[in-house]
């Protein structure tokens, strides 16, 4: 979030009217995370958003398992 604190007044300055950048500057802004609030701790995880991905890959293994896999050939020797 760093460089994006950091371009933001410029940002501001460039697109909006003088008074909405006067007060502030070009000093970098801050940001500062909400406490109470859910923080994924992994990786490419959006917590609870996750499930609904978790989900969809479960239900498109269970379309291919019903519509796909009877149309393989059986093969003898199977079990």
């Amino acid at each position: 979030m760093a460089p994006i604190a950091e371009m933001l007044p410029h940002i501001i300055l460039k697109l909006c009217n003088p008074q909405a950048s006067h007060a502030h500057g070009l000093n970098p802004m801050t940001c500062k995370r909400m406490s109470g609030i859910y923080e994924s701790s992994r990786s490419g995880d959006c917590g609870p958003v996750a499930i609904v991905d978790d989900a969809r890959k479960k239900y498109a293994v269970d379309i291919y398992h019903e519509m796909v896999v009877p149309l393989y050939p059986v093969m003898k020797g199977d079990v």
